[in-house]
């Protein structure tokens, strides 16, 4: 499997990745990943029953210009307390609209706004082309929240070519982990913290 967590406190990211500890406090964020085993218990491993506790989801409409709230707030390059949005198309934004009509890639540049997102995996996915494709959100008693993409395949494709399925765990203290149980082959898709400027992270991932 594959995993990264980031540990963010405005303009300071920590990377822990099994056994391997990164820290950057300067106007540059740093990120990097694993594949591989971990142990029993560990927090990178999937969280397999993370759906049996869903709060709310996503509807599975394309490209939908209404985000739906996450129910978590946390520190997020300089807000300190930053509410998150859940995209169909594989990321969180703390304005609760798309600035798209349809599928759109956000760069980390000056036309942003200043917006900063989490993508879990940015890419064109479509919900509405499969009928076990979810998009679901776990609101925690200790103010945390776990997002899963499950079974959503990419816009265009059949769910024979691969689905996503992953999932983004959000603490309140600024802690984010993402955890991949399965991509969709041959595609890149972005992941990473974006912020504004030169205040960003930027990993694009792809399984051949």
């Amino acid at each position: 499997f594959l995993y990264f967590i980031a540990m963010t406190t405005h303009v300071a990211l920590r990377v822990h990745v099994f056994g391997l500890v990164l820290c950057v406090v300067s106007a540059a964020y740093v990120q990097t990943d694993h594949h591989g085993a971990a142990p029993q218990g560990h927090w990178a491993h999937f969280d397999e029953e993370a759906h049996l506790g869903v709060t709310s989801r996503l509807s599975s409409e394309d490209d939908s210009r209404i985000l739906v709230a996450a129910n978590v707030s946390l520190p997020l390059f300089g807000w300190k307390s930053t509410p998150l949005f859940v995209d169909s198309n594989g990321f969180l934004s703390p304005v609760a609209y798309s600035k798209c009509r349809t599928y759109c890639n956000y760069r980390p540049s000056g036309d942003e706004e200043g917006w900063p997102i989490v993508a879990l995996y940015h890419t064109d996915l479509n919900p509405a082309a499969s009928l076990n494709a979810q998009v679901l959100i776990r609101t925690g008693s200790d103010g945390s929240a776990l997002v899963e993409f499950r079974g959503v395949p990419l816009y265009g494709r059949s769910t024979n070519t691969g689905t996503l399925t992953a999932q983004t765990l959000l603490l309140p203290n600024g802690t984010i982990v993402m955890r991949y149980k399965s991509v969709i082959p041959g595609v890149n898709a972005t992941t990473g913290i974006f912020g504004t400027g030169a205040l960003f992270s930027d990993f694009v991932l792809s399984q051949a």
